[in-house]
């Protein structure tokens, strides 16, 4: 195997593709992260509509950003692969239309430090071997500690 999956993300990834469905999880992977990957500002008028083949078909709000975003389609589309880490879209497609508006953005959530977690939380924390597994456990004790901190 020339580049094992790593971690349980990649496992499920390889199975998804090994099954057809990686474009499919792409497109999504693409809509979910728009506003990160494109901005903010841009994302009020540029919105994913589908992807297809390679080819992105993204609607605009008007006219004039249609013209905007294909002067800027290769700078886009680099920017699109880069930071998806996929070279999944490959070309562009706009039509005008209602753009939705983006969701807002989510304030990062500050993990407190692992010292913070009841006593019993730590031990049976640090009783799981795997370091893999007991890295995901800790951060999704941390998340919820946080949480309910407020």
């Amino acid at each position: 195997m020339a580049n094992p999956p790593k971690g349980i993300g990649g496992l499920i990834n390889k199975a998804l593709r090994d099954q057809g469905l990686g474009p499919r999880v792409a497109e999504v992977d693409l809509k979910k992260r728009w506003a990160e990957i494109i901005g903010p500002d841009l994302a009020h008028y540029v919105a994913p509509e589908s992807l297809k083949h390679g080819e992105l078909t993204v609607t605009v709000a008007s006219a004039v950003w249609s013209q905007e975003i294909m002067g800027m389609q290769e700078q886009l589309l680099a920017q699109i692969r880069e930071r998806m880490h996929s070279p999944a879209v490959q070309s562009l497609r706009v039509r005008i239309g209602r753009v939705p508006a983006p969701p807002p953005e989510k304030k990062p959530l500050v993990l407190p430090p692992v010292e913070s977690l009841p006593e019993e939380i730590r031990a049976h924390l640090a009783k799981v071997e795997d370091p893999e597994v007991r890295e995901v456990l800790t951060r999704f004790a941390l998340r919820y500690e946080a949480k309910k901190l407020g």
